[in-house]
Protein backbone atom coordinates (compact mmCIF):
# COMPACT_ATOMS: atom_id res chain seq x y z
CA UNK A 1 0.00 0.00 0.00
CA UNK A 2 1.21 3.73 -0.71
CA UNK A 3 0.03 7.23 0.27
CA UNK A 4 -2.44 7.11 -2.36
CA UNK A 5 -4.79 4.56 -0.81
CA UNK A 6 -4.28 6.12 3.18
CA UNK A 7 -4.78 9.40 1.62
CA UNK A 8 -8.35 8.11 -0.27
CA UNK A 9 -9.20 6.56 3.27
CA UNK A 10 -8.61 9.29 5.34
CA UNK A 11 -10.44 11.19 2.92
CA UNK A 12 -13.46 8.99 3.19
CA UNK A 13 -13.58 9.11 6.79
CA UNK A 14 -13.62 13.32 6.83
CA UNK A 15 -16.15 13.16 3.87
CA UNK A 16 -18.38 10.89 5.67
CA UNK A 17 -17.81 12.62 9.42
CA UNK A 18 -18.76 15.64 7.61
CA UNK A 19 -21.42 14.66 5.39
CA UNK A 20 -23.57 13.35 8.76
CA UNK A 21 -22.69 16.38 10.99
CA UNK A 22 -24.09 18.64 7.63
CA UNK A 23 -27.13 16.14 7.55
CA UNK A 24 -27.92 17.00 11.16
CA UNK A 25 -26.92 20.49 10.82
CA UNK A 26 -29.92 21.29 8.08
CA UNK A 27 -32.51 23.26 9.90
CA UNK A 28 -36.21 22.17 9.64
CA UNK A 29 -37.61 26.04 9.71
CA UNK A 30 -36.04 29.38 9.87
CA UNK A 31 -33.30 28.96 7.07
CA UNK A 32 -33.98 31.10 3.59
CA UNK A 33 -34.05 29.20 0.94
CA UNK A 34 -32.11 29.89 -2.28
CA UNK A 35 -33.49 30.44 -6.23
CA UNK A 36 -32.03 30.69 -9.30
CA UNK A 37 -33.71 32.83 -11.48
CA UNK A 38 -33.30 34.09 -15.07
CA UNK A 39 -34.67 37.65 -16.30
CA UNK A 40 -38.23 37.61 -18.17
CA UNK A 41 -38.62 41.08 -20.10
CA UNK A 42 -41.90 42.64 -20.98
CA UNK A 43 -42.19 45.04 -23.75
CA UNK A 44 -45.28 47.06 -23.53
CA UNK A 45 -45.95 50.05 -25.48
CA UNK A 46 -47.70 52.88 -23.98
CA UNK A 47 -48.95 56.67 -24.87
CA UNK A 48 -46.44 56.51 -27.55
CA UNK A 49 -43.73 55.05 -24.94
CA UNK A 50 -42.36 51.52 -24.91
CA UNK A 51 -41.84 50.10 -21.70
CA UNK A 52 -39.72 47.32 -20.70
CA UNK A 53 -40.55 45.86 -17.78
CA UNK A 54 -38.40 43.29 -16.40
CA UNK A 55 -39.53 40.03 -14.03
CA UNK A 56 -37.66 37.36 -12.07
CA UNK A 57 -38.48 33.71 -14.70
CA UNK A 58 -37.49 31.53 -11.22
CA UNK A 59 -35.61 28.26 -12.69
CA UNK A 60 -34.72 26.55 -8.99
CA UNK A 61 -35.92 27.06 -5.98
CA UNK A 62 -36.08 25.85 -2.44
CA UNK A 63 -32.59 25.30 -2.75
CA UNK A 64 -31.13 24.46 0.81
CA UNK A 65 -27.53 25.33 0.71
CA UNK A 66 -26.61 22.71 3.91
CA UNK A 67 -28.51 20.17 2.23
CA UNK A 68 -26.43 21.41 -1.22
CA UNK A 69 -23.42 20.50 0.62
CA UNK A 70 -24.64 17.41 2.94
CA UNK A 71 -25.04 16.17 -1.34
CA UNK A 72 -21.91 16.87 -2.08
CA UNK A 73 -19.78 15.42 0.80
CA UNK A 74 -21.68 12.15 0.17
CA UNK A 75 -20.65 12.27 -3.20
CA UNK A 76 -17.14 13.20 -2.27
CA UNK A 77 -16.72 10.19 0.48
CA UNK A 78 -18.74 7.50 -2.26
CA UNK A 79 -15.79 8.36 -4.90
CA UNK A 80 -13.31 8.36 -1.50
CA UNK A 81 -14.65 4.92 -1.15
CA UNK A 82 -14.20 3.43 -4.51
CA UNK A 83 -10.22 4.63 -4.31
CA UNK A 84 -10.13 2.97 -1.12
CA UNK A 85 -11.56 -0.36 -2.69
CA UNK A 86 -9.55 0.28 -6.07
CA UNK A 87 -6.03 0.88 -3.92
CA UNK A 88 -6.54 -1.69 -1.49
CA UNK A 89 -7.80 -4.67 -3.33
CA UNK A 90 -6.55 -4.10 -7.01
CA UNK A 91 -3.68 -1.83 -6.67
CA UNK A 92 -2.00 -3.22 -9.74
CA UNK A 93 -5.23 -2.33 -11.82
CA UNK A 94 -5.19 1.44 -10.61
CA UNK A 95 -1.24 2.00 -10.99
CA UNK A 96 -1.71 0.98 -14.97
CA UNK A 97 -1.33 2.99 -17.58
CA UNK A 98 0.14 6.36 -15.81
CA UNK A 99 -3.07 5.60 -13.06
CA UNK A 100 -5.45 6.26 -15.46
CA UNK A 101 -8.13 4.66 -13.53
CA UNK A 102 -7.23 7.47 -10.57
CA UNK A 103 -7.48 10.24 -13.28
CA UNK A 104 -11.00 9.00 -14.55
CA UNK A 105 -11.99 8.86 -10.67
CA UNK A 106 -10.88 12.23 -9.89
CA UNK A 107 -11.47 14.41 -12.44
CA UNK A 108 -15.24 12.99 -12.67
CA UNK A 109 -15.69 13.83 -9.00
CA UNK A 110 -14.70 17.44 -9.62
CA UNK A 111 -16.47 17.68 -12.48
CA UNK A 112 -19.47 17.19 -10.40
CA UNK A 113 -18.25 18.18 -6.95
CA UNK A 114 -16.30 21.36 -7.57
CA UNK A 115 -18.75 22.85 -9.50
CA UNK A 116 -21.84 22.20 -6.37
CA UNK A 117 -19.47 23.73 -4.27
CA UNK A 118 -19.30 27.31 -6.42
CA UNK A 119 -22.83 26.84 -6.75
CA UNK A 120 -23.15 26.44 -2.46
CA UNK A 121 -20.97 29.66 -2.03
CA UNK A 122 -22.90 31.82 -4.99
CA UNK A 123 -26.26 30.69 -3.14
CA UNK A 124 -24.91 31.32 0.23
CA UNK A 125 -24.08 34.52 -0.77
CA UNK A 126 -27.36 35.35 -1.84
CA UNK A 127 -27.01 35.31 -6.17
CA UNK A 128 -29.85 34.33 -7.72
CA UNK A 129 -28.63 34.57 -11.09
CA UNK A 130 -29.00 30.83 -13.35
CA UNK A 131 -27.10 31.96 -15.65
CA UNK A 132 -23.71 33.00 -13.35
CA UNK A 133 -24.53 29.39 -11.91
CA UNK A 134 -24.75 27.85 -15.56
CA UNK A 135 -21.57 29.40 -16.57
CA UNK A 136 -19.80 28.51 -13.63
CA UNK A 137 -20.69 24.92 -13.75
CA UNK A 138 -19.85 24.51 -17.34
CA UNK A 139 -16.56 25.72 -17.16
CA UNK A 140 -15.48 23.61 -14.05
CA UNK A 141 -16.44 20.91 -16.43
CA UNK A 142 -14.07 22.12 -19.22
CA UNK A 143 -11.38 23.03 -16.63
CA UNK A 144 -11.81 18.57 -15.66
CA UNK A 145 -11.27 17.61 -19.17
CA UNK A 146 -8.22 20.12 -19.31
CA UNK A 147 -6.85 18.60 -16.20
CA UNK A 148 -7.67 14.95 -17.73
CA UNK A 149 -6.46 15.77 -20.95
CA UNK A 150 -2.64 17.03 -19.31
CA UNK A 151 -2.41 14.00 -17.58
CA UNK A 152 -2.94 11.77 -20.82
CA UNK A 153 -0.27 13.56 -22.62
CA UNK A 154 3.10 12.96 -22.44
CA UNK A 155 4.12 15.89 -24.89
CA UNK A 156 5.29 18.37 -22.47
CA UNK A 157 4.43 21.72 -23.74
CA UNK A 158 0.28 20.32 -24.43
CA UNK A 159 0.82 19.33 -20.57
CA UNK A 160 1.73 22.94 -20.17
CA UNK A 161 -0.95 24.52 -22.11
CA UNK A 162 -3.66 22.31 -21.34
CA UNK A 163 -2.64 23.51 -17.68
CA UNK A 164 -2.16 27.29 -18.52
CA UNK A 165 -5.97 26.50 -19.96
CA UNK A 166 -7.76 25.44 -16.49
CA UNK A 167 -6.14 28.90 -14.66
CA UNK A 168 -7.99 30.87 -17.96
CA UNK A 169 -10.91 28.82 -17.78
CA UNK A 170 -11.10 29.12 -13.84
CA UNK A 171 -10.26 32.71 -13.88
CA UNK A 172 -14.07 33.97 -15.06
CA UNK A 173 -15.25 31.73 -11.96
CA UNK A 174 -13.28 33.25 -9.51
CA UNK A 175 -13.92 36.86 -10.52
CA UNK A 176 -17.86 36.00 -10.58
CA UNK A 177 -17.41 34.69 -7.47
CA UNK A 178 -15.03 37.04 -5.18
CA UNK A 179 -16.66 39.80 -6.99
CA UNK A 180 -19.97 38.82 -5.51
CA UNK A 181 -18.31 38.06 -2.08
CA UNK A 182 -17.18 42.12 -2.10
CA UNK A 183 -20.67 43.01 -3.02
CA UNK A 184 -22.51 41.66 -0.06
CA UNK A 185 -23.60 43.63 3.08
CA UNK A 186 -24.29 42.16 6.63
CA UNK A 187 -22.44 38.71 6.23
CA UNK A 188 -19.03 38.92 8.01
CA UNK A 189 -16.25 37.48 6.54
CA UNK A 190 -17.74 36.47 3.42
CA UNK A 191 -14.70 38.21 1.46
CA UNK A 192 -12.54 36.03 3.52
CA UNK A 193 -14.42 33.13 2.37
CA UNK A 194 -14.24 33.88 -1.28
CA UNK A 195 -10.66 34.24 -0.76
CA UNK A 196 -10.38 30.90 0.60
CA UNK A 197 -11.68 29.68 -2.24
CA UNK A 198 -9.40 31.91 -4.76
CA UNK A 199 -6.39 29.86 -2.84
CA UNK A 200 -7.64 26.75 -2.82
CA UNK A 201 -9.05 26.19 -6.06
CA UNK A 202 -6.11 28.23 -7.84
CA UNK A 203 -3.46 25.81 -5.40
CA UNK A 204 -5.27 22.89 -7.75
CA UNK A 205 -3.51 24.30 -10.36
CA UNK A 206 -0.36 25.12 -9.16
CA UNK A 207 0.05 21.40 -8.29
CA UNK A 208 -1.20 20.26 -11.46
CA UNK A 209 1.57 22.26 -13.45
CA UNK A 210 4.25 21.90 -10.74
CA UNK A 211 3.66 18.12 -10.93
CA UNK A 212 4.54 18.72 -15.27
CA UNK A 213 7.28 20.61 -15.16
CA UNK A 214 9.26 20.66 -11.59
CA UNK A 215 11.03 17.45 -10.81
CA UNK A 216 11.59 18.37 -7.50
CA UNK A 217 8.23 18.87 -6.67
CA UNK A 218 7.04 15.60 -8.67
CA UNK A 219 9.61 13.36 -6.64
CA UNK A 220 8.14 14.51 -3.46
CA UNK A 221 4.75 15.42 -3.66
CA UNK A 222 3.00 12.56 -5.81
CA UNK A 223 0.00 13.56 -7.75
CA UNK A 224 -2.79 11.83 -6.73
CA UNK A 225 -2.09 12.02 -2.88
CA UNK A 226 -1.29 15.65 -3.40
CA UNK A 227 -4.69 16.17 -4.81
CA UNK A 228 -6.57 13.97 -2.33
CA UNK A 229 -4.88 16.28 0.62
CA UNK A 230 -6.02 19.51 -1.23
CA UNK A 231 -9.45 17.81 -1.88
CA UNK A 232 -10.37 17.41 1.65
CA UNK A 233 -9.28 20.69 2.95
CA UNK A 234 -11.15 22.73 0.19
CA UNK A 235 -14.22 21.23 0.08
CA UNK A 236 -14.28 20.19 4.00
CA UNK A 237 -13.22 23.68 5.16
CA UNK A 238 -14.65 25.90 2.20
CA UNK A 239 -18.54 23.95 2.65
CA UNK A 240 -18.12 24.31 6.96
CA UNK A 241 -16.67 27.84 6.72
CA UNK A 242 -19.93 28.61 5.01
CA UNK A 243 -22.27 26.89 7.18
CA UNK A 244 -20.93 28.93 9.56
CA UNK A 245 -20.48 32.03 8.25
CA UNK A 246 -24.61 31.13 7.04
CA UNK A 247 -25.62 30.43 10.88
CA UNK A 248 -23.42 33.46 12.48
CA UNK A 249 -25.49 35.86 10.06
CA UNK A 250 -28.96 34.61 11.12
CA UNK A 251 -27.72 34.22 14.82
CA UNK A 252 -26.68 38.56 14.25
CA UNK A 253 -30.18 39.16 12.86
CA UNK A 254 -32.12 37.40 15.50
CA UNK A 255 -33.47 34.99 13.47
CA UNK A 256 -33.98 31.42 14.94
CA UNK A 257 -33.12 28.31 13.10
CA UNK A 258 -34.49 25.20 14.57
CA UNK A 259 -33.17 22.85 15.68
CA UNK A 260 -30.98 25.91 17.52
CA UNK A 261 -27.43 25.30 17.63
CA UNK A 262 -25.24 26.27 20.36
CA UNK A 263 -22.06 26.93 18.99
CA UNK A 264 -19.54 30.41 19.00
CA UNK A 265 -19.25 30.51 15.39
CA UNK A 266 -16.47 33.21 15.31
CA UNK A 267 -14.50 30.10 17.55
CA UNK A 268 -15.68 27.74 14.68
CA UNK A 269 -14.94 30.62 11.50
CA UNK A 270 -11.47 30.39 13.15
CA UNK A 271 -10.75 27.21 13.62
CA UNK A 272 -11.23 26.17 10.19
CA UNK A 273 -9.35 28.96 8.69
CA UNK A 274 -6.08 27.67 10.73
CA UNK A 275 -6.88 24.37 10.32
CA UNK A 276 -7.16 24.82 6.12
CA UNK A 277 -4.10 26.46 6.15
CA UNK A 278 -2.37 23.78 8.63
CA UNK A 279 -4.27 20.78 6.78
CA UNK A 280 -2.47 21.82 3.82
CA UNK A 281 0.81 22.00 4.51
CA UNK A 282 1.00 19.27 7.10
CA UNK A 283 -0.32 17.07 4.30
CA UNK A 284 1.99 17.71 1.36
CA UNK A 285 4.67 17.77 3.77
CA UNK A 286 3.38 13.98 5.69
CA UNK A 287 3.53 13.10 1.58
CA UNK A 288 6.41 14.69 0.50
CA UNK A 289 9.14 12.72 3.89
CA UNK A 290 6.58 10.73 5.57
CA UNK A 291 4.23 8.53 3.81
CA UNK A 292 5.22 5.57 1.51
CA UNK A 293 5.63 6.86 -2.54
CA UNK A 294 4.48 4.68 -5.17
CA UNK A 295 5.97 2.89 -7.46
CA UNK A 296 6.98 5.07 -10.36
CA UNK A 297 6.26 8.26 -11.24
CA UNK A 298 2.46 9.08 -12.54
CA UNK A 299 4.25 11.40 -15.18
CA UNK A 300 6.36 9.60 -17.63
CA UNK A 301 8.74 12.91 -17.85
CA UNK A 302 12.03 11.44 -17.86
CA UNK A 303 13.03 11.25 -21.38
CA UNK A 304 11.51 14.62 -22.31
CA UNK A 305 13.22 17.08 -19.63
CA UNK A 306 16.64 14.74 -21.20
CA UNK A 307 15.49 15.51 -24.65
CA UNK A 308 13.75 18.88 -25.02
CA UNK A 309 10.37 20.28 -23.75
CA UNK A 310 8.38 19.54 -27.36
CA UNK A 311 9.64 15.55 -26.83
CA UNK A 312 7.17 13.21 -27.32
CA UNK A 313 7.68 9.89 -25.20
CA UNK A 314 7.26 6.72 -26.39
Amino acid sequence: MNSIGYSHLLAFILHTVSAILAFLSQPESGLTLGKLVVPEVDFKGSNKTLLVVETDHVVFEDINIVGLIFTNEIITAVSHLLGVIGFFLYTDAMMRDGRHLESVRRYVEYAVTAGLLEVALLVGMGSTSFYQVLFILLSNVAIQLMGYMSERTQDRMRQIYYSLGGFVLLAPSITVIVWNATLVKGMERVEELAYFYLALYVLFGVHNLFDHVLPFWRNAIDRDTGYNILSVATKIGLSWLLIAITFKTYKDAGVALEPTIDMDFVVLQDALRYAIIAFVVVGLALTAFVLPKPKGSAVAATEAEKTGLMATIA
